[in-house]
């Protein structure tokens, strides 16, 4: 999250954070990923975070986690009984493709009767429609500045973004990448703001509504939105 602020605890109750242990891993070693708290027992999440081979059944996912480094009552924790991948996804080096959707399901619910600091988010509808300079809010852990290995921040950040129209977002790739039908465009032209390919993925919700619209992120933020997956999510979601 480049440019951002720490959020405020409980300010957003669906962030999940998922500690993926790898099959060749070293001992104690993980890879950090975001999430969206979406149902009781399941998270949203992105497809490239779980397209290598690691140990699901060790991995844990994090709820009403705050600071990174201090655990309170808030927390809960949870092992992954299974995940689900979006069938059209392709695993490729590139940061810009399609269907990076992804399930996780957990060993067992959590308590969000009641619980402020633990809330599922909504999903956005496929009728939502955005329009360009709209404010959107990105969350996350992840790198603070853009090229630059700095400590990744302890606290949750939030930075507050602009849409972007993805015509206007492919002329500023230009021939580098081909922006999607399926991805959502956030950040500023000029820089200074946005959420990096490290906090990956990054909630995004819009006009300060309750609901995800993206998973993945990089300059300007260019995301696959699980608003185009609301049928194939739903097919393994009765809640939705």
């Amino acid at each position: 999250i480049v440019g951002g602020q720490n959020a405020s605890e409980g300010e957003w109750p669906w962030v999940a954070y998922l500690k993926i242990i790898p099959v060749y891993g070293r001992p104690g070693e993980y890879f950090k990923c975001g999430g969206s708290l979406i149902s009781n027992h399941w998270v949203l999440t992105a497809a490239h975070c779980l397209d290598n081979a690691f140990k699901w059944w060790e991995s844990e996912v994090v709820l009403g986690l705050y600071k990174l480094d201090i655990s309170n009552k808030h927390n809960v924790t949870r092992r992954m009984k299974n995940f689900i991948i979006h069938k059209n996804f392709q695993k490729t080096h590139s940061i810009f493709q399609g269907s990076d959707v992804a399930l996780v399901e957990l060993d067992r619910p959590v308590s969000t009767s009641g619980n402020a600091y633990i809330q599922p988010v909504i999903l956005g509808q496929s009728s939502d429609r955005f329009t360009a300079s709209w404010e959107c809010w990105g969350t996350g852990w992840g790198d603070i500045d853009n090229g630059v290995r700095l400590p990744f921040p302890g606290t949750l950040q939030k930075v507050l973004l602009s849409i972007i129209e993805n015509k206007r977002c492919q002329d500023i790739y230009k021939n580098r990448y081909r922006i999607q039908s399926d991805m959502l465009c956030a950040g500023y032209t000029e820089g200074g703001k946005d959420a990096c390919q490290v906090s990956l993925p990054v909630p995004l919700s819009i006009r300060g509504q309750p609901k995800i619209y993206s998973l993945r992120a990089h300059n300007p933020v260019v995301i696959s939105s699980p608003v185009s997956y609301r049928s194939t999510v739903s097919k393994h979601l009765t809640l939705l």
